[in-house]
């Protein structure tokens, strides 16, 4: 016997940190692997064992020192960042603590 759910299905939302660590391990999982963007976040985040590392699973200090790391887009490929600057704006108006009016 099925009860029903104590809370409506789309009441239910995702809190912006949750988005933002799944949009980033996507981001990563999809990096050219043998890539210079790869590798220096490799390098620059040395403590997540290979597993984490390549299943992206990166947490928000890792994130934010990623952001505001200069050289990290200069090692992406034209791809890359291509993606990564939309990333940064959705994490930074979106889902930041300083939304945009819009």
């Amino acid at each position: 016997m099925v009860k029903p759910s104590l809370i409506l299905p789309g009441k239910i939302f995702l809190h912006p940190l949750h988005i933002k660590l799944d949009l980033m391990k996507n981001f990563v999982k999809g990096m050219d692997k043998p890539g210079r963007g790869f590798e220096y976040v490799r390098n620059k985040i040395p403590n997540v064992n290979d597993a984490k590392f390549k299943e992206g699973i990166l947490i928000g200090p890792q994130i934010r020192e990623l952001m505001q790391d200069k050289q990290f887009y200069e090692d992406l490929n034209e791809t890359e960042r291509i993606e990564w600057l939309p990333f940064k704006r959705i994490c930074k108006y979106f889902l930041g603590n300083h939304k945009t009016a819009n």
